[in-house]
């Protein structure tokens, strides 16, 4: 018996609203970065989260914890196995 994974495509305009929209949550994002409140250990994390896929939901939830480097690893981590867990 064979299954057959469904994996629904993007519309085009959805598409082109993401890249469209990407720039400015990523300069958004610079913004965050820049005004102090992270330590050079913890956007060093946000960056591992952003090499890693992390959605940009989750890489905002990242940024407004306020955990140490070292938890915030541990959440990125966590993140990873569940998207790949999610993707499955």
């Amino acid at each position: 018996m064979e299954i057959e994974k469904h994996v629904p495509k993007r519309a085009p305009l959805e598409l082109i609203k993401r890249l469209f929209l990407s720039k400015k949550y990523n300069n958004n994002l610079v913004e965050r970065l820049s005004n102090g409140d992270l330590t050079i250990g913890q956007m060093k994390q946000i960056k591992n989260a952003i090499k890693s896929g992390l959605s940009e939901k989750q890489i905002d939830s990242l940024i407004n914890c306020k955990k140490d480097e070292k938890a915030m690893a541990t959440i990125i981590e966590i993140a990873i196995m569940l998207n790949k867990k999610g993707d499955s």
